[in-house]
């Protein structure tokens, strides 16, 4: 590892618990559960748009742009198996500290399961979810939901606005 945050994502080569904090003289390092914790303290001058994750794609080609993918498999990375219907295949989540508890509260998610069981040549389908918690509240709820058959649905008690900003 290395001090140097000079805009740069550097990794680390050692293994932490997943409860363990990137220590201040690394960007980011991977945990022993495969997740990548990363670290920002102080601000960061070559961003304009504060803190947080960029990618940038460079390329003379139309459909060369950047990315974030999930890969899911179920059993074992040493030997993958086809995962199931109803299978998490990724998600988003978006926290916010809370100084009364001391902790940081889920605010909103989106995230994307499997729809049904994969066939020789498809794939299976998926739904997206994207999930709020209201204010005052203490848990997420669904707000919209899109399915593999192309539905939209809204469950959540609320009003749709189309040409408006108050509906």
């Amino acid at each position: 590892t290395t001090s140097d945050k000079g805009g740069y994502l550097v990794i680390g080569t050692s293994a932490i618990n997943e409860d363990d904090d990137v220590t201040s003289n690394e960007v980011a390092r991977f945990t022993e559960a495969g997740i990548l914790r990363m670290n920002y303290a102080g601000d960061i001058a070559e961003s304009a748009s504060g803190h947080g994750l960029e990618i940038y794609t460079y390329s003379n080609t139309a459909t060369d742009s950047g990315q974030i993918s999930f890969y899911k498999a179920d059993a074992s990375f040493a030997s993958p198996a086809s995962t199931d219907s109803s299978d998490d295949l990724g998600n988003i989540q978006w926290f916010a500290y809370n100084a009364t508890d001391g902790d940081y509260d889920k605010m909103c998610d989106i995230f994307v399961e499997q729809a049904g069981t994969k066939g020789a040549s498809d794939s299976g389908g998926a739904n997206m979810h994207i999930r709020t918690c209201a204010d005052g509240g203490t848990s997420l709820s669904n707000r919209i939901n899109i399915y593999a058959s192309g539905d939209v649905c809204f469950p959540a008690s609320g009003q749709v606005g189309i040409g408006t900003v108050s509906p």
